[in-house]
């Protein structure tokens, strides 16, 4: 029997997830450098082990307040087309193991251009987990915003 492996995480007391396939890791809250005039998602960047990587608000793209980060405030690292993310989160719960027919597409009636990132939903003892798109959560305004902050920090290592 196959499996579907998303690493569960919360936002605002709502499960999401994020297809283990797409993780690079998971990373304790660190300080981050805050960019001027960025993307409202974006936080700011993070230097992890040398790799420079934007902070992606999760609570600010799905319209909650933000909050100070705690102890379970986590870092997703995630591949994100042609450059590395950090999803911020409020906690990562943990990798589940779901069975293939537990997994669905997401309902044509959610989607629009504001939630192309709402890639699978996954029920898991009767409660749903919605499974987000790397890829797709950034907007391309967003993806072209990153790539040219990404560029302007390489610029200046220079």
């Amino acid at each position: 029997m196959a499996n579907f492996r998303p690493v569960v995480f919360n936002i605002g007391g709502e499960k999401y997830g994020v297809y283990i396939g797409d993780v690079r890791g998971i990373e304790r809250m660190q300080e981050i450098s805050r960019i001027p005039n960025s993307s409202r998602h974006i936080k700011g960047i993070i230097n992890l082990r040398g790799d420079v990587i934007p902070v992606f608000s999760i609570r600010s793209k799905f319209g909650l307040e933000e909050i100070e980060p705690t102890l379970e405030t986590r870092l997703i690292i995630v591949q994100s087309g042609d450059f590395l993310l950090a999803l911020e989160v409020d906690s990562v719960e943990e990798i589940q193991n779901v069975d293939v027919e537990m997994v669905h597409d997401a309902p044509i009636i959610i989607k629009n251009q504001e939630t192309e990132y709402v890639k699978k939903v996954v029920s898991v003892n009767g409660k749903l987990i919605i499974v987000i798109d790397p890829i797709n959560v950034l907007l391309p305004s967003e993806r072209e915003a990153i790539k040219d902050l990404l560029q302007d920090s390489e610029t200046e290592e220079e």
